[in-house]
């Protein structure tokens, strides 16, 4: 290592401090101020004169004589005058049109005679891809559109279109005339870009371990939860179980549920076949063992999921429609003069009704209201649901040898824009049913109302025929009231006669007069009448809601009826909520010694809770009191403090009190979110035990390129892999990083639908690029999808240089640096400082403004051992004059070494 520079050994290099950030490093390359040289009167009226012509013409120029000795290097400016310019070859690019995302393409780019860079190819099939209609094109112009690939300006073949590329955000955005487009409804995500995703296997797990001391001694009890995955091509296979012993009981492990799955893209359906569960959207839902094929609502477009009814009405002239509801406008657009239909609305909840404004070219408004309310069957004009379901029914407990086997299938229609008809049938051992329905759609609210027959072969049943039949009738509502601010979520009613027995319980039933019990211990219900209200009281008012449920059983001799009641509001920066709850049962207990014995259970509870934010805002820490009162329990008091700590927020904290009639206790807790799972633990004391708790959940992906810790796993996940990124954080989720052989996993993902997710690189080594920190992708039900975020220096160093030439003069500004392969890896900015990303631990950078020997230098430099905090190196020293080569062979000099500061 050569000696630190000294004014009497100028071609030294002399060490300078490091960087923290590449913002500072960046800030003195492009903006750090320097000397400039006073340009001679000629020099700076040609410069002038040069860039005349272009100002003229609307384009940007450099003014050499700001550069000071830039004017006399010859170094061509224009190159940045040009923007992004491409270099040929072949780019993954995201291809918007008109601003929506419809797709991920390879292009290319090619060389193009008298053109000064790349041209865009595109191809029929791309065209056809972003949804462009050839037979709308006028006849010349259909013609002239290649069948194949293509070089020219997309302009020639269809008027008014447009492209732009983005090369920092690998983006084409492509503008073309409505009218040339194919019409797709919002949210439309073509089928041909959902991914399967890659072949992978997983694993969830979930860890809980309580311990209890007491006077009666102590207990120790320990949960295990499993979740495992393969994926192959299209193909889900899915198993999940749980594990639980403790002090008293032996390790027993219970199988939950294990299926095959995969998606049936021309039926937008779901197969699945192992152990599932039936829909549940007629009939009440059941556990079997078999195969299903339902529709899934998630291969739809999201305007065309759920309940919205469709816009029809005339306009006059070219006019644009807006749609409001509850005072806000979601929907707007322009129509041509005549009938319109609007049918691609989103869904919103339960509805709330729409009001249409059509504005016409000469400022007229014609206004009306369309009805919405939505229950859960009603569906779009036009629109169909299905679902069938084959095997075994599995009863928890149950005789598997003895369980029916049966074929249940649903169908829902959307008969028009107010009416939806549905049905459904099932056909098991000894048992079969039948629904009809249908719901309607009103200015008052939406209505359903349908009516189940069943019929139940009980040859066990003591009694003549052994046949249990009766009907159950139901019927809901739902309504909002924006004038109101009243949202009756769901008010429902239903009855059912004496002999009326769903699937599950007919089994049931079945199974206990096989096993000599009562007919009695499987509840018949009569009725059940259920209402969820909310009431906005207005702004600052705060808001209401009760809610309640009565139900009353044949063979039972009496009522179940839960009420509750609440109101919150806010009192500056405090919250706070008053809740009362009412619970009262009466049923007769059937025996032989008081036939006429009664189990009744009855208790009221009031509750107080105020949330107050302590310190700055958004600081996460609260302190919460409550005050709750019970008729059974008495009166308690509670107050605690819970927040999160951390740069990340990455831990959670929590202390409470609590006094009761029962005593008195208190409680510890803290926990850790990272990027391979959550650890949490707490502790409680009362007055006759403690407790303490122990937790741990997360995940592993097993890929094709390791295995990846994960913090837990979802339906539908992304690998990301991003080379050399470590730390760089996924989206907003600040503890979910880039491990360091540049995976991360991303739990959840929207299948069928787009999901842009995005990487934050500020924690990311410094040396790293990246091609784009944004990918999108929509994925499958349950795939493992792989997002690649290219990168380039990864294992390489980054560092700002300011080398002056051999006579203590600035190198001219953009000047291009290579390295020792002849690769241009830099730009010479203002101060003679250049900004190097991607560089080995030494080596040679050769600097030129011209060609001739006496416009070029070389830096030598040795970069100081890596800390692998990943932060640049800040050097400087000389960049030495090149000499000519030599005619025979000779030793080479030492090299100068560039040393960056301790």
């Amino acid at each position: 290592m050569l000696p630190f520079a000294s004014p009497n050994n100028a071609s030294i290099l002399q060490p300078s401090r490091r960087l923290d950030r590449l913002a500072h490093a960046l800030g003195l390359a492009l903006v750090g101020l320097s000397p400039i040289a006073h340009a001679e009167d000629e020099v700076a009226a040609a410069a002038e004169q040069s860039a005349a012509p272009a100002i003229e013409s609307g384009a940007v120029a450099f003014d050499a004589s700001f550069f000071g000795d830039v004017a006399f290097s010859g170094i061509d400016l224009g190159r940045f005058e040009r923007g992004e310019s491409v270099l040929p070859g072949q780019y993954r690019v995201d291809v918007y049109v008109n601003e929506n995302l419809v797709a991920r393409e390879d292009v290319r780019f090619a060389d193009v005679t008298g053109q000064d860079q790349a041209q865009l190819c595109l191809s029929r099939a791309l065209l056809d891809t972003i949804g462009l209609d050839v037979s709308k094109l006028d006849p010349d112009a259909a013609t002239r559109l290649p069948e194949g690939e293509f070089c020219s300006d997309l302009a020639d073949h269809v008027p008014g279109a447009s492209v732009a590329f983005h090369s920092g955000e690998q983006r084409l955005n492509i503008s073309v005339p409505q009218r040339y487009l194919r019409r797709n409804v919002r949210g439309w995500v073509d089928p041909s870009q959902w991914d399967h995703g890659i072949d992978a296997a997983m694993l969830g797990y979930r860890f809980n371990h309580f311990s209890t001391h007491s006077n009666a001694g102590r207990n120790d009890a320990s949960y295990l939860s499993l979740d495992a995955g393969l994926n192959l091509g299209a193909w889900r296979l899915r198993h999940s179980g749980a594990m639980n012993w403790s002090s008293e009981r032996s390790p027993r492990y219970t199988r939950m549920r294990s299926y095959v799955q995969r998606d049936i893209t021309a039926l937008k359906a779901q197969l699945v076949a192992g152990e599932a569960n039936t829909v549940g959207d007629l009939f009440d839902s059941v556990n079997f063992r078999g195969v299903t094929l339902a529709s899934d609502d998630r291969m739809l477009p999201d305007s065309q999921r759920g309940y919205a009814p469709v816009v029809r009405g005339v306009a006059l002239t070219n006019a644009v429609v807006s749609i409001h509801q509850r005072g806000y406008e979601i929907y707007q657009t322009t129509v041509a003069p005549g009938a319109f239909e609007i049918d691609d609305l989103y869904a919103t909840g339960h509805g709330g009704d729409l009001e249409v404004v059509v504005t016409e070219a000469d400022g007229r408004e014609q206004r009306f209201t369309v009805p919405y309310a939505a229950v859960p069957q009603l569906l779009r004009a036009g629109t169909s649901r299905f679902s069938v379901s084959a095997g075994q029914l599995q009863q928890l407990g149950g005789d598997g040898a003895k369980e029916p086997w049966f074929v249940e299938g649903t169908l829902r229609r959307g008969l028009s824009n107010h009416v939806t008809a549905y049905g459904g049938t099932i056909f098991a051992n000894n048992y079969n049913a039948a629904v009809v329905g249908s719901a309607v759609n009103t200015p008052i609210g939406a209505f359903s109302a349908d009516i189940t027959a069943a019929v139940a072969r009980v040859r066990e049943h003591v009694g003549t025929s052994g046949t249990m039949s009766g009907q159950s009738a139901r019927m809901t509502y739902s309504k909002l009231v924006p004038a109101t601010g009243t949202n009756f979520a769901l008010a429902a009613y239903r009855y059912s006669t004496s002999g009326y027995l769903n699937l599950a319980d007919a089994a049931r039933l079945s199974a206990d007069l096989r096993n000599g019990e009562g007919p009695d211990r499987v509840s018949r219900q009569r009725s059940r009448l259920d209402a969820n209200l909310s009431q906005s009281l207005g702004e600052g008012r705060g808001s209401f809601w009760p809610t309640g449920n009565t139900t009353t059983f044949w063979n039972r001799g009496g009522t179940a009826t839960s009420f509750s009641l609440g109101y919150s509001n806010a009192l500056g920066p405090a919250q706070y909520s008053l809740s009362a709850q009412r619970l009262r049962e009466s049923f007769r207990v059937a025996s032989g010694a008081n036939p006429d014995a009664r189990s009744e259970r009855e208790d009221t509870q009031l509750s107080l809770t105020v949330s107050l934010p302590l310190g700055r805002s958004g600081s996460g820490t609260h302190i919460q009191s409550a005050l709750d009162q019970s008729g059974n329990a008495g009166t308690s008091t509670r107050v605690g403090l819970s927040g999160n700590a951390g740069g990340d927020r990455q831990w959670n904290y929590g202390a409470s009190a609590r006094h009761a009639r029962s005593g008195r206790s208190a409680s510890v807790n803290g926990g850790y979110r990272g990027a391979y799972g959550t650890l949490n633990a707490g502790y409680s004391h009362g007055d006759a035990s403690s407790q303490y708790n122990l937790g741990a959940n997360g995940a592993l992906l097993l890929h094709g390129q390791g295995l990846t810790f994960a913090q837990q796993l979802g339906e539908t996940m992304a690998l990301i892999h991003a080379d050399g990124a470590k730390g760089a954080s996924v989206d907003s989720n600040r503890t979910l990083r880039v491990d360091g052989r540049g995976h991360a996993v991303m739990p959840y993902l929207q299948p069928y639908q787009m999901n842009t997710v995005h990487l934050d690189t500020r924690d990311a080594p410094m040396e790293i690029g990246f091609e784009t920190t944004t990918v999108r992708t929509a994925p499958r039900a349950g795939a493992v999808v792989k997002l690649e975020y290219h990168t380039e220096g990864a294992g390489l160093r980054s560092a700002l240089i300011k080398a002056t030439q051999h006579d203590g003069s600035f190198i001219p500004f953009g000047a291009d640096v290579f390295d020792a392969n002849g690769m241009a890896v830099g730009v010479v900015g203002q101060a003679s400082r250049v900004w190097l990303r991607g560089i080995e631990d030494a080596g040679e950078l050769t600097v030129k403004w011209g060609e001739s020997l006496d416009q070029q230098c070389r830096i030598a430099y040795a970069l100081p051992s890596n800390d692998g905090k990943g932060q640049a190196v800040n050097l400087q020293g000389q960049c030495l004059a090149m000499q000519p080569a030599p005619a025979a062979p000779a030793a080479p000099a030492a090299p100068l070494a560039m040393v960056g500061a301790p």
